[in-house]
């Protein structure tokens, strides 16, 4: 790991820690919408890092505005086995979501309410407020750590080989996805604009 500069956009750089290794990953070319992949396999059930970096001449609004989810499957199924060599930043992405909203959309209302019974959980008179998502991701040297968990806020009513090596640097802007191959989709996907 050494310090080197992250270029945020033509005029901001920010000193970030960056981690170089060689991996036996894939990478991904698209001339088309100018951008490069690696993917990372992080384990052996199926699920991968994938990290997207848009061609110097381009950016990550541009990309981000016109991936599509045909895109990622194209990536996925076309990206060659190699040895990459990847230098990226180590980053932490954490984000807090209150779920209720999407939850009543979706048709639940009915435990939102002060007259939903849950006497089955409880001998308290009790409602459920709303109902939180925390997700955290570090990439460091270890390699991924991911965490989620989802809490329920109950109130009382008062994720072909080749000898080619590939470079990898993520010094600018990027999308981060953990992807699982096994199922087809990807379980998190986030933008890193800055690592620190």
């Amino acid at each position: 790991t050494k310090r080197k500069f992250f270029y945020i956009d033509s005029k901001n750089t920010v000193e970030v820690s960056m981690m170089s290794k060689n991996i036996n990953g894939s990478y991904y070319l698209d001339k088309t919408k100018r951008y490069s992949a690696m993917i990372d396999r992080f384990d052996s059930y199926g699920v991968v890092g994938i990290f997207i970096l848009p061609d110097f001449d381009s950016d990550l609004k541009t990309l981000v505005s016109d991936f599509t989810i045909d895109d990622l499957k194209q990536l996925v199924s076309s990206s060659i086995s190699m040895k990459v060599e990847a230098t990226i930043p180590k980053f932490n992405l954490k984000q807090n979501l209150s779920t209720k909203k999407i939850i009543i959309d979706m048709g639940v209302q009915d435990v939102f309410s002060h007259s939903c019974d849950l006497s089955g959980a409880t001998d308290f008179p009790v409602f459920t407020s709303d109902i939180l998502h925390s997700a955290n991701i570090e990439i460091n040297e270890e390699g991924v750590i991911a965490a989620a968990a989802t809490a329920i806020l109950v109130n009382t009513r008062c994720l072909k080989p080749s000898l080619e090596i590939v470079k990898f640097i993520a010094d600018r802007p990027f999308l981060f996805l953990i992807y699982d191959q096994k199922n087809g989709f990807p379980v998190f996907i986030s933008a890193v604009v800055n690592p620190n």
